[in-house]
């Protein structure tokens, strides 16, 4: 049975205080009941409690008042009034600190939240009511823009200083993407306001909305939402969307970036472009963070090493780090090669042959490492059960988008259960060091033959790879196959098969690329007997697996459905297999197509729709692009690279360059 004081703060958390934020996913009210205090006995006692407060971790990061501001705040001052307007206690703590109040008896409190500066001005503040009937912790979302707060009066319910706070935003947009904002009212108490808000405006400063926000649905809880709203394509810079309705503070805003559609990726901190060649790109999940090789020496200072380095470009700040380096920075005395990169950016994966990124390798071959941009640190995860270096060459890398399991290729046999010098596909579990081998036939051997191209779901659970060896009986063991291997049942599934399903593929097949949630494999084939009716043998064509459902479909087509004329390649899906992304030397798919070069065509799997990458001006490429291409989790945005001179006005090298733009059919 629930008591009445659970009860009391259980109606607290429904009726007045939490909102959910979309996009990010943000409570930004957070309440715990921490317990009840057991006063055992039956003689009456003064009931007391303690209440904890302090700001969300993110909270001045998501704060309603600028980024500026936010960075200023050093200290946090939390007062606790009674209803009679009486300060009870004030405790001032560190901007990532709790203050605590305790002994308190049950009723209705005021909390108010100043964000101070160094000086101890206010920045900004927050006001809720809060009832106490047990121990209670809450957690502050942000701070008004305000550096005046109001005198406290409670209760003050009504529209009198009314306010609203952002409830889904983005923090960053593209210049011509459509994006969606909703916001909260509340009184000056923070208490939610649960009628319809008349009359609400949306606008933007410093760089201008296109076109007039829409509002799209006004809901009797107080929530507003706008959509249909964009910055024209060649905006960039911070701006404020300010929301304001009649009775309403109008001094409420959040800070959005807007970020260009398309941005050479493989370009120094000042803008240099690289000059020499970049390529093989790999996105985070969201599209900030882009990893790529580079044979340029001038990305970054002191690049003397005459070799090919991984580095990472941050597409919302436009920086670049080289992340192929020993632990303290060290350059590697080797070209590294083939990066993959976990969805937050912060890890990277690749390898390469150089000896002087981690101590004591002396094996003379090609070793798989992990980049930990956060700490500094690079490890060689290519290694055995002990951490011993290998005898044999890895290479051929995947990283999940958890950040938790890497797969690559070995022939070094880390499980000593190989015994050869064939290259066998290896998970490794970044926190415990745990290896094990996935390139296994159905009686759990090892396969007789090469395994190496590796694409991991975002969990670790799934692995899609290639193999010449014949790991379930209907696969004749001819060319190379793509499989998949699921972790959690233990059951290897030959993709690469034919339409009837007696057979493997009658053509080599290669480079599959799983969705993060592990439900779609693309890959390309010349194969002739995958689909019906059979296709032209000796051009590549691109093929999708819906593991869910064993199916297999052709999607290197044209408007009609008939297969590319030209090759056709893909390793790029999003994270939830809508958006694939092709290269393709074909001249049929998209027209008119009269460049003479390889394109890049985006297919939305989910209306059906195609389109090729192209200029702002909507002009082909004059350049051909690279079969290299990858997508963001999200969908967002494409890397690729690409020797196209009229991309972007000015900013490239005139030799392979790497891009990064937004994905023309994201909606």
């Amino acid at each position: 049975m629930i008591s009445q004081k659970i009860a009391s703060i259980l109606s607290l958390l429904v009726v007045a205080f939490l909102m959910v934020g979309c996009g990010n996913s943000q409570e930004n009210f957070v309440f715990t009941n921490t317990g009840a205090n057991p006063n055992p006995g039956t003689n009456p006692v003064v009931v007391t409690n303690d209440l904890a407060v302090s700001l969300a971790p993110n909270a001045l990061a998501q704060a309603d008042i600028s980024a500026q501001v936010s960075d200023l705040v050093t200290e946090v001052r939390f007062e606790l009034y009674r209803t009679d307007n009486f300060l009870v206690e004030s405790q001032t703590v560190g901007r990532s600190q709790q203050a605590v109040f305790t002994n308190l008896p049950d009723g209705s409190y005021l909390v108010r939240a100043l964000g101070l500066d160094a000086n101890d001005a206010v920045l900004g503040y927050f006001d809720l009511v809060v009832n106490v009937s047990d121990d209670l912790n809450v957690i502050i979302p942000g701070l008004r823009n305000d550096s005046t707060p109001p005198d406290v009066v409670f209760p003050q319910i009504g529209n009198e200083n009314s306010f609203f706070l952002f409830t889904a935003r983005p923090d960053e947009v593209a210049g011509g993407e459509t994006f969606t904002v909703s916001a909260r009212a509340y009184n000056s108490q923070g208490q939610a306001l649960s009628s319809i808000v008349n009359n609400v405006t949306l606008q933007g400063d410093e760089i201008e909305l296109v076109g007039e926000p829409v509002i799209q649905n006004s809901q009797s809880d107080g929530r507003v939402t706008f959509s249909g709203l964009s910055f024209a394509n060649t905006a960039l810079g911070t701006t404020a969307l300010s929301i304001s309705a009649p009775g309403f503070d109008t001094e409420v805003s959040t800070p959005i970036t807007v970020v260009e559609p398309v941005l050479v990726v493989s370009k120094s901190d000042q803008g240099t472009p690289g000059d020499a060649y970049s390529d093989d790109p790999a996105s985070s999940a969201d599209g900030r963070f882009v990893a790529f090789e580079s044979a340029a020496a001038n990305l970054v200072v002191n690049d003397t090493n005459d070799a090919a380095d991984i580095f990472v470009f941050d597409r919302q700040n436009q920086t670049i780090t080289r992340v192929s380096v020993a632990t303290g920075g060290v350059q590697a005395n080797g070209a590294s090669s083939a990066p993959d990169i976990s969805g937050d950016g912060r890890l990277v994966v690749f390898y390469s042959p150089a000896d002087n990124l981690v101590a004591n390798d002396t094996n003379n071959r090609s070793d798989v490492f992990l980049h930990d941009r956060q700490t500094g640190t690079t490890q060689r995860i290519s290694v055995d059960e002990s951490g011993d270096q290998l005898v044999g060459s890895s290479a051929y890398t995947s990283i999940s988008a958890d950040g938790r399991f890497v797969t690559y290729a070995s022939q070094g046999d880390p499980l000593g259960v190989v015994g050869d010098n064939t290259y066998q596909v290896y998970l490794y579990e970044v926190a415990t060091g745990d290896i094990e081998i996935v390139s296994v036939d159905a009686n759990g051997d090892p396969g007789s033959s090469d395994s190496y191209e590796s694409s991991i779901s975002s969990d670790g659970s799934r692995v899609a790879f290639t193999s010449t060896a014949a790991l379930v009986a209907e696969d004749a063991g001819s060319d190379w196959d793509v499989y998949l291997y699921d972790r959690t049942t233990d059951a290897l599934r030959l993709l690469s098969e034919s339409a009837d399903g007696s057979t493997s593929a009658d053509g080599f097949t290669d480079e599959p690329a799983i969705s993060a949630d592990g439900q779609f494999v693309v890959f390309y084939s010349l194969a002739t007997n995958l689909v019906t009716p059979a296709t032209v043998g000796n051009i590549s064509q691109v093929y999708i697996h819906d593991v869910a459902q064993d199916t297999l479909e052709l999607l290197s087509v044209d408007g009609q459905g008939e297969p590319g004329n030209g090759d056709s390649f893909s390793r790029a899906i999003s994270g939830d297999g809508r958006f694939v992304v092709i290269h393709t030397q074909a001249t049929n798919i998209v027209t008119p197509d009269n460049n003479a070069a390889g394109d890049l065509v985006v297919y939305d799997r989910l209306n059906g729709t195609r389109s090729r990458i192209q200029n702002l001006q909507g002009e082909q490429l004059d350049g051909s692009t690279f079969a290299d291409q990858d997508i963001s989790d999200d969908g967002r945005f494409i890397a690729f690279s690409s020797t196209t001179t009229n991309l972007v006005t000015g900013g490239v090298g005139g030799v392979r360059d790497v891009f990064s733009i937004l994905n023309p059919l994201f909606p």
